[in-house]
C-alpha cells in the first residue's frame, strides 16, 4: 500500500518557508566541525502540540509521561520503572492514603522563581478538575508542609496514584493565570522564545534546569505534514523528523532512519452494542459489531503481520493487547481464516446472495472504520484491514480518512482506529470501565469493573498487578477493541547527530522525539 509522493510542487514551498526561520538554513550533507550548528529544526509529526500555542500541562500539554518545559515529582527511566526527578525521596502510609514527597531545594522555573512545595500543591490540586488523561480523582487535597515537603491526602486508596505522580507537570503557582498557557513557564530543560501558532515555536535552553544542560541553543518546531515533511527533509531543511513507517523507507541524502520501540499500540473499536439513539441525540451502538461473531473472527482471522507488512513497510510489531509492563503478554494464533469462517456461519452470517458479503436477517456484514485525514498511517491500517476481511472473511469494512470533528461524531457508533499506549495502567479503566468517556465501545461486563476496582484500591504493586491483568483477560473473551499492531515510532535524523538514551515511547502524536530533547548533540 505504498504511494507514490509527489514532492516537486511542495518542493520550492517548503524550502523558501524554512528560509523565512530563525537560524534555520539549509543542509544536504553530514555536518563538518565547521558545520555542526547549535541550532537545529524538529519536525515531531502530525498532530503534534508542539506548535499548538497552549504549553499548559494543566490543559493536557505532554501529559503522556514526556516533557520539555515542565518537571515532575517523578519520572520514567527506560526500564519504564519510576525514579526521582523533582522528588528527592517520599513515603506512603499503611493505608495508601497519604504520600509525602520530599523535592529538591534548588529548582527555579525559567522566569527565575524558586519552585517550591506549594507550587507542586497548587498543580495538583488544579489538576484534579482539569479534565485531562491524568486521573487524580481520588485525592482529596494537597497540601505543602513546608518549602520542601509536600502531601497528598487521598480519600480512597488508589494504586496508580504514584503513575500520575510522573504525568504532571508543574506551574509555578505566582504565575498561573489566564494567559498562562501561552508562556509554558516551567522548570524543565527548555523555555519558550516564540511561537506561530500552527507554524512553528522556538524554543532555547532554561537556564535555571537542575539536570542535564541541552547541548543545543536553540530549537525551532514546524508543524507540517507528511508529505510536506518529506519535501522538507529532501531539501535538508530538518534535522530531526518523526515520519509514519509509510516514508520510512525513503531515501534521504544526509539522514539515517531511527526506529524507536514502544508501547503505542494501534486498534479498531468495535461498539458491542446494538445501534441506538440516547435521549440527547447521541447515537451509539453498531448492528454488525455489536455480534460477537463479527469481532471474534476478525479477532483471529486477519494476519496482523500481513497488515505490519501492507500498511507500515513491515516496520512495528503485531499487537494482542496493551504492549507495556503491566500487559498480560497473551498472544495467541491469528491469521486462522477456516476458524473464522466456521465462527461466522456458526452464528447465522452467511453470503446468500454471492456478492461476496456476508449477511444475516437481511443485514449485510458491513461497518465503517475511521481515521484521522492528518495521520493517514492510521487509515493505511484501516485499509489493509479491510483488504483481507473482505477477501478471506466476507466481512466489508468502509475505511474513511474525516477530521478529528467528524471522528467525534462517530466514535461511539462505528470502529475508530485509535492509538493509545500510556506510563500508567489506569489507561485500562478508562477504556475498559462502564461509562467512561473513552470507552468507546460502550463495552460493559461487571467481571471486568470489579477487577478494575479491586487493582485501583489494592494496597500493594504485586496485587493491583493480578487484578490489571485479569481484567485485561476478561476483556480479552469480549474484544470491544481490535489490537493489530505495536507500533515502532521512526525518524529521520541528521547524519552525525546523537539522540541519546530514548526510552520506550508512549502514545503521543509524534512529540515523544522530544522527551530527551536535552541529551541530544553531535556525535564528536
Amino acid at each position: 500500500m505504498k504511494k507514490q509522493i509527489r514532492i516537486l510542487s511542495l518542493l520550492l514551498v517548503v524550502t523558501m518557508m524554512f528560509g523565512m526561520l530563525t537560524g534555520c538554513g539549509q543542509k544536504t550533507e553530514t555536518p563538518t566541525e565547521e558545520k555542526k550548528s547549535k541550532e537545529i529544526v524538529v519536525c515531531a509529526g502530525p498532530g503534534s502540540p508542539m506548535t499548538s500555542g497552549n504549553y499548559d500541562p494543566l490543559q493536557g500539554f505532554l501529559v503522556q509521561g514526556f516533557f520539555l518545559f515542565h518537571s515532575s515529582l517523578l519520572k520514567i527511566n527506560a526500564n519504564l520503572e519510576m525514579e526521582n526527578d523533582l522528588a528527592v525521596d517520599y513515603t506512603v502510609s499503611e493505608d495508601k492514603l497519604v504520600y509525602t514527597f520530599k523535592i529538591r531545594d534548588d529548582v527555579k522555573f525559567s522566569d527565575g522563581t524558586q519552585l517550591t512545595a506549594s507550587d507542586v500543591a497548587f498543580t495538583f490540586n488544579k489538576m484534579k478538575d482539569a479534565g485531562t488523561d491524568v486521573d487524580v480523582s481520588n485525592m482529596d487535597h494537597a497540601e505543602a508542609l513546608d518549602a520542601t515537603t509536600v502531601q497528598f491526602v487521598l480519600s480512597e486508596p488508589q494504586s496508580t496514584f504514584i503513575d500520575q505522580c510522573a504525568l504532571v507537570g508543574i506551574v509555578p503557582e505566582a504565575s498561573y493565570d489566564d494567559s498562562y498557557a501561552t508562556k509554558g513557564i516551567g522548570s524543565g530543560p527548555w523555555k519558550l522564545l516564540q511561537f506561530d501558532v500552527d507554524q512553528q515555536a522556538i524554543v532555547v535552553p532554561n537556564e535555571y534546569y537542575y539536570g542535564q544542560k541541552p547541548y543545543f541553543e536553540k530549537v525551532t518546531f514546524v508543524n507540517l505534514d507528511e508529505k510536506a515533511a518529506l519535501a522538507a527533509l529532501k531539501a535538508g531543511t530538518v534535522d530531526v523528523c518523526d515520519v509514519s513507517s509509510e516514508y520510512a523507507l525513503e531515501t534521504v541524502s544526509g539522514m539515517h532512519l531511527v526506529t524507536v520501540d514502544t508501547i503505542d499500540t494501534r486498534v479498531i473499536t468495535l461498539p458491542t452494542v446494538p445501534r441506538q439513539t440516547l435521549p440527547d441525540g447521541k447515537v451509539i451502538g453498531n448492528d454488525v459489531t455489536c455480534d460477537i461473531a463479527i469481532r471474534k473472527a476478525l479477532n483471529i482471522g486477519l494476519d496482523r503481520q500481513q497488515i505490519i507488512d501492507d500498511a507500515y513497510n513491515g516496520i512495528g510489531k503485531p499487537g494482542y493487547g496493551w504492549a507495556t509492563t503491566w500487559g498480560t503478554g497473551d498472544k495467541f494464533e491469528d491469521g486462522q481464516v477456516e476458524e473464522a469462517k466456521k465462527i461466522l456461519e456458526d452464528a447465522g452470517w452467511i453470503d446468500t446472495d454471492g456478492d461476496g458479503i456476508r449477511e444475516k436477517n437481511g443485514l449485510k456484514a458491513e461497518f465503517s472504520v475511521y481515521a484521522f485525514s492528518f495521520q493517514m498511517e492510521r487509515y493505511n491500517l484501516a485499509m489493509a484491514a479491510a483488504a483481507q476481511a473482505e477477501a478471506n472473511l466476507g466481512i466489508r469494512i468502509n475505511c474513511v480518512a474525516d477530521s478529528s470533528d467528524v471522528i467525534r461524531e462517530n466514535r461511539y457508533s462505528s470502529g475508530i482506529v485509535y492509538g493509545f499506549g500510556e506510563y500508567t495502567a489506569q489507561q485500562i479503566k478508562f477504556w475498559y470501565y462502564t461509562g467512561m468517556p473513552m470507552n468507546c465501545a460502550d463495552y460493559s461486563n461487571p467481571a471486568v469493573d470489579a477487577a478494575i476496582d479491586a487493582a485501583v484500591s489494592s494496597l500493594t504493586p504485586e496485587d493491583a498487578l493480578a487484578h490489571w491483568r485479569e481484567a485485561q483477560r476478561l476483556a480479552a473473551e469480549d474484544i470491544p477493541y481490535l489490537y493489530l499492531v505495536n507500533m515502532d515510532h521512526c525518524l529521520f535524523v541528521r547524519d552525525g547527530m546523537n539522540l541519546g538514551n530514548i526510552i520506550p515511547n508512549p502514545h503521543g502524536h509524534g512529540a515523544p522525539i522530544i522527551g530527551n530533547m536535552n541529551e541530544w548533540h553531535w556525535d564528536d
